[in-house]
């Protein structure tokens, strides 16, 4: 996957709708086309079950987004057989969801979650991959940074 291939794909599908939750489905659909990988078909499997909470919304608050965390993580636990403390983007979203929620509507969204999914990935940094590709690595993952929670910070750095 390159950067060039996802845009690509996204251009593919045009203009995104109104709809929230219509346009988490498109880029759950494209993602996954896109992206060959784990990481990829964890990320529409969120996009989607997201989409699915926000569809009929042109806007999403704070209690919003959630919601959307909320059915994202439940979708790609039962989808992926992930758990928390696997080292995966999943701890990413859960990280993120909670300060959004424990945070009510102090501070800014894009900030809580930068600052939560920058947490969760110093927190596990020293565990062990548990499951995804990295978990063939087993003890040599330790003190290294999961990719796709490198790739949520990363992500939510660029966006804020």
């Amino acid at each position: 996957m390159t950067i060039t291939s996802v845009a690509t794909s996204w251009k593919a599908i045009g203009d995104l709708p109104a709809d929230v939750g219509a346009a988490l489905l498109a880029l759950g659909r494209e993602t996954g086309r896109a992206m060959g990988s784990t990481l990829g078909s964890v990320l529409a499997i969120g996009f989607s079950a997201a989409g699915r909470v926000a569809r009929g919304r042109e806007t999403v608050d704070r209690a919003g987004l959630v919601a959307m965390l909320t059915a994202a993580t439940a979708a790609i636990t039962e989808r992926s057989g992930a758990a928390p403390g696997d080292k995966s983007i999943l701890d990413s979203l859960l990280r993120i969801g909670h300060a959004l929620e424990a945070q009510g509507n102090s501070g800014a969204a894009i900030d809580v979650a930068v600052d939560a999914a920058t947490a969760a990935l110093a927190e596990l940094r020293d565990h062990e991959s548990r499951i995804g590709r990295a978990r063939m690595y087993g003890t040599r993952t330790a003190g290294h940074d999961d990719p796709g929670m490198l790739a949520a910070v990363l992500l939510l750095t660029a966006v804020r």
